[in-house]
C-alpha cells in the first residue's frame, strides 16, 4: 500500500484532501458571516493559504509518523530513516505553483509574500535545517508522491518540482514586519487560517454561531425584553450604552446600577467577549447570562465560558464528558457570539508569541469588555491598555467599565499611546447612582485606628448579615479563628476546587436568604461584581478603588438604603495585613491620605457616590495628587507598555508558555492529606490503572477526578505559602494522572468538614516544629 496521505494520526483516517474539504467549509461560514472583516484580494489569499498549508504533509518522515501511531502496516522509505524532519509548513511553502497562482488570481508580489509566509508559518517548529537537507527531503521525501496527490487533491495548484529556494525567496519576516499595514494583513490571514484549522481538526461544524437564540433573539433584546417590560424602563447608563453601540467607552458609574445588562445592550447583536478579574464573577454572571431560574436571568443560550477551569462549569451542565470536551473547545475556539472569560485567554496576545496572530484576527470584528479594569496588577493593566489600542487600530471595539476608574489609566492611553478622548474613545460623566446623606444614603463610614474589632464583628452578627474582607488569605483564617460566634464561614482562594464550589453557592445562598443572620470572613475575591447583598461591612484598609468595591457588595439592592443614622461600614487602619505584596502600599498611603482628610477628626460620615469620586480623584488624578506620577505603580505600568512596544518589531522570540500575566503563573497542588486519603482508599491506584489504559475522553474524566481536590497557589499572592517551594512544602506527585496534570503534593495542613461545608482551607503558617518534621519527612521520602 503506498501513501495514504492522511492529515492527522486520528483513527477516522482523515486525508489531507478531508481536512482541507471541511476548513473550505468553515471559511465560507465565515466569510458569509462577516463579508467585511477582508477585502476580496484578502480572502482569495486566505482560501489559497487554506488549500495548500498541509500539503508538506504528504512528506514520508510525517505519513510514517502517523502509520505508527495507528499502527497501520505501512512504512515508505525516509531518506532521513526517521529521525530527522523538516515542519510540513515548511515544505508546504517549497510546494506551490506561485507562477499559475500570479496569472490566474492576478497576485501582486506582496500578496505572494502573505500566502507563502502564512501557510510557512502556521505551525510553527523549533527546527533548525539547511538548504540541502530541505532539498533532499522535497526530492526524495516529497516528490515521489507529488502526482499520486494531485489526482486526489484536484483543487490545489501545487508544482510538480518543488523549489526550497521559495523558502528563502517568499519568506521574509524582516521586510513583513516593517511594512506595518502589510503585517496587520498578514495577522488578519494567518489568524483565521489557524483558527478554521484549528476548528475543523477539533471537529466544530459552526465556526460562527448565530448570535440569535432558539427564540431568535439576541442577547441585547433578551435584556430589552426582561427590563422594559410592565411599563418600565432602562437606567440612564444603560440607555446610554446601547445609544453608543458603535463607539469605544471608557464608562465610570456606580456598583448595582445595572452595568452588566448595560454591557450587553453595548455588545447587542456582534460578536462580544466579556472580561472579568475572578473566576467566581466570571461562573456568576455566565449563569446569570445563560440562566433560566433566578430573577435577573436572561435565558440566552449561546453564550460561553472560558477560564482555566470552564470545563467544570460545562460538566455541570450536562453530565457528558464528550459534550463538555466538545464545548470547551468551541469556547477556547471563540465559536460563541459572547464569551465570559479573563483577560488572560485574550490579552497574551501582546507578546507576539509563535501562534498569536489567530486572537487579534477574532478581536478585530468582535467587541472587548473590560470590568473593573483597576483590580489588576500594573503589568496586567499595561498589557490591557496596549492591546486594546491594537484591537482598536485592527476595527475591534472596546467598553470599559468601572466604578472606581484611575485618571491616570486616561492620561497613558493619551500621552503613551496616542489614543485621545472623543477621538479614540468616549469618556462620559460617570453615572452615579441617586444617593444623598440622608433618605437615600448606603454607606455610613467610620474609620478605626485600630485593628479589627471581633468582639463588635460578633455582636453585630447576632442581627444582621457581616461580611470581613481583609487582605489575605493567612489574615482571613486568623480572624475567622477568633471569632467566637456559631454562624461563620470563611471564603477564600486556598480551598480545593471542590469545597470552594461549594462555599461559593453558600454565599450567595445565603445572601438571597432574607432571614439569614451571621459572618462570612473572605477576601478580595468577592469584591468586583459578585452579586452578594449584606447589611454591615468590617474590613481592612486597602486601596480606595478595592474599597469601594468593598462596599458595593453592602446594601447593593436598588431600594436598601440606611435604616439607622450608625456606621454600617467599618475600615480598620492598624496592623493591616499584605502591604506592598497583594496591597500596593503607595496606593495605599494616598488612599488612606484622601480617606482621612474627607472624613475629617470624627472619622466618620456618610459617603455619596459624589464623595466617593473625589475620593478617588484625590489619589489618581495627578492634578490632585502629583506624586502618582512618581510612584512606582505609575512607573511599572509606563515601563511595561514600553517592552511591550519594544517587541513589536520582533515577533516570535516567546514561545506561548513563556507569556504567562505574572500574576497568574501558579502551581496546581493537593494537600498532602487530601492525598494519603485518596491512596488509603485505594481510589488512586484504581485511577492509576484505569490512566493506563484509558483513551483521551477517560483519560480528561480521571483528571478531572482529581483537579477536584486541587488548589490552584499563586506566585504572586502566595509568596508566604511558595516561600520554601523546592524541599519544604511541595512535592512532586508521583502518580501519572497527577504528573500529566502538573500536580504537586503540599505539605500544609488542609481543613474543610464536609458535613459542616465551613473549614479553613490551606494553612499557610506553619511552626518550625512542623516544618523540621516536614523536611525529615520529605528526606525519607
Amino acid at each position: 500500500m503506498g501513501n495514504l496521505f492522511l492529515a492527522k494520526s486520528d483513527f477516522n483516517h482523515v486525508t489531507i484532501y478531508q481536512h482541507t474539504v471541511e476548513m473550505l467549509k468553515l471559511f465560507e461560514e465565515l466569510k458569509s458571516a462577516f463579508p467585511d472583516i477582508l477585502t476580496q484580494k484578502e480572502w482569495e489569499v486566505l482560501r489559497l493559504a487554506i488549500i495548500h498549508h498541509d500539503i508538506g504533509k504528504i512528506n514520508a518522515t510525517f505519513q510514517n509518523k502517523i502509520y505508527v501511531r495507528l499502527k497501520e502496516n505501512i512504512s515508505l522509505p525516509d531518506t532521513f530513516d526517521g529521525v530527522f524532519e523538516i515542519p510540513h509548513g515548511y515544505l508546504s511553502t517549497c510546494m506551490i505553483d506561485y507562477e499559475r497562482i500570479q496569472k490566474e488570481y492576478g497576485f501582486l508580489p506582496e500578496e505572494i509574500l502573505l500566502l507563502a509566509m502564512s501557510i510557512y508559518y502556521h505551525h510553527y517548529r523549533k527546527v533548525n535545517y539547511d538548504d540541502n537537507q530541505l532539498k533532499k527531503t522535497l526530492e526524495e521525501n516529497v516528490r515521489p508522491y507529488i502526482s499520486e496527490f494531485k489526482r486526489e487533491f484536484r483543487i490545489g495548484l501545487i508544482s510538480d518540482e518543488p523549489d526550497f529556494e521559495h523558502a528563502n525567496t517568499k519568506v521574509n519576516l524582516e521586510y513583513l514586519v516593517k511594512n506595518k499595514n502589510l503585517y496587520n494583513t498578514y495577522v488578519k490571514i494567518k489568524g483565521l487560517l489557524n483558527r478554521i484549522d484549528y476548528s475543523a481538526s477539533a471537529g466544530i461544524t459552526e465556526i460562527e454561531k448565530s448570535p440569535f437564540d432558539s427564540y431568535n433573539e439576541s442577547v441585547d433584546q433578551k435584556v430589552l425584553k426582561k427590563y422594559t417590560a410592565n411599563g418600565n424602563s432602562l437606567a440612564d447608563v444603560q440607555w446610554y450604552l446601547y445609544k453608543n453601540r458603535d463607539k469605544n467607552i471608557i464608562l465610570i458609574a456606580s456598583t448595582g446600577i445595572g452595568k452588566t445588562e448595560g454591557a450587553l445592550l453595548w455588545i447587542g447583536p456582534q460578536k462580544g467577549f466579556y472580561t472579568l478579574p475572578l473566576r467566581v464573577t466570571i461562573n456568576a454572571i455566565y449563569k446569570r447570562i445563560k440562566g433560566s431560574s433566578e430573577k435577573n436571568s436572561l435565558n440566552y443560550s449561546p453564550v460561553a465560558i472560558l477560564h482555566s477551569d470552564s470545563f467544570n462549569e460545562y460538566l455541570k451542565e450536562n453530565d457528558s464528558y464528550e459534550s463538555s470536551i466538545y464545548m470547551e473547545s468551541e469556547a477556547r475556539l471563540f465559536t460563541a457570539p459572547l464569551t465570559i472569560t479573563t483577560v488572560d485567554q485574550l490579552f497574551r496576545f501582546v507578546f507576539r508569541y509563535h501562534g498569536y496572530e489567530m486572537i487579534p484576527a477574532t478581536l478585530m470584528y468582535s467587541k472587548v469588555v473590560i470590568d473593573e479594569i483597576q483590580m489588576y496588577s500594573p503589568t496586567i493593566i499595561a498589557c490591557i491598555l496596549y492591546g486594546l489600542r491594537e484591537i482598536s487600530r485592527l476595527g475591534g471595539k472596546f467598553l470599559i467599565m468601572t466604578a472606581t476608574m484611575p485618571k491616570i489609566f486616561i492620561k497613558i492611553l493619551e500621552e503613551k499611546l496616542n489614543m485621545k478622548v472623543s477621538e479614540a474613545f468616549e469618556l462620559p460623566q460617570p453615572f452615579l447612582r441617586e444617593s444623598n446623606r440622608s433618605d437615600k444614603s448606603k454607606h455610613f463610614v467610620k474609620l478605626h485606628e485600630h485593628e479589627l474589632d471581633t468582639e463588635q464583628i460578633e455582636k453585630d452578627s447576632l442581627n444582621h448579615k457581616i461580611l470581613v474582607i481583609v487582605n489575605t488569605v493567612t489574615k482571613a483564617q486568623e480572624i475567622y479563628q477568633r471569632l467566637n460566634v456559631e454562624n461563620k464561614w470563611l471564603l477564600h482562594s486556598l480551598f480545593t476546587r471542590e469545597h470552594r464550589s461549594v462555599l461559593e453557592n453558600k454565599i450567595l445562598n445565603f445572601s438571597k436568604d432574607e432571614n439569614a443572620k451571621g459572618v462570612w470572613v473572605t477576601t478580595q475575591i468577592v469584591e468586583a461584581s459578585l452579586d452578594i447583598d449584606f447589611d454591615i461591612l468590617h474590613t481592612e484598609m486597602c486601596t480606595v478603588d478595592s474599597l469601594f468595591q468593598r462596599m458595593g457588595r453592602i446594601l447593593r439592592g436598588r431600594d436598601r438604603f440606611l435604616s439607622e443614622h450608625t456606621p454600617n461600614i467599618h475600615i480598620y487602619t492598624e496592623n493591616v495585613s499584605g502591604l506592598g505584596h497583594v496591597i500596593n502600599k503607595e496606593i495605599y498611603e494616598f488612599s488612606l491620605k484622601a480617606l482621612r482628610k474627607f472624613l475629617g477628626p470624627s472619622g466618620q460620615q456618610i459617603l455619596t457616590e459624589e464623595d466617593k469620586q473625589n475620593i478617588i480623584q484625590n489619589v489618581y488624578d495627578p492634578d490632585l495628587n502629583p506624586q502618582i506620577l512618581e510612584s512606582k505603580y505609575y512607573r511599572e505600568i509606563l515601563d511595561y507598555i514600553g517592552y511591550l512596544q519594544s517587541i513589536q518589531n520582533r515577533p516570535y522570540q516567546l514561545e506561548k508558555y513563556e507569556t504567562k500575566f505574572r500574576d497568574i503563573i501558579s502551581d496546581l497542588i493537593i494537600p498532602k492529606s487530601i492525598y494519603i486519603e485518596l491512596d488509603n482508599t485505594g481510589i488512586l491506584q484504581q485511577m492509576e490503572e484505569q490512566f493506563q489504559r484509558a483513551d483521551s475522553i477517560k483519560k480528561r474524566q480521571i483528571l478531572d477526578e482529581i483537579l477536584k481536590h486541587t488548589i490552584q497557589v499563586s506566585h504572586f499572592y502566595d509568596r508566604e505559602l511558595l516561600s520554601n517551594i523546592n524541599n519544604v512544602l511541595l512535592k512532586e506527585a508521583g502518580k501519572r494522572a497527577f504528573a500529566d496534570a502538573g500536580i504537586k503534593i503540599c505539605d500544609c495542613p488542609y481543613d474543610f468538614n464536609e458535613k459542616e461545608e465551613k473549614g479553613l482551607g490551606l494553612l499557610r503558617k506553619i511552626s518550625r516544629e512542623e516544618k523540621n518534621k516536614m523536611q525529615t519527612m520529605n528526606s525519607i521520602l
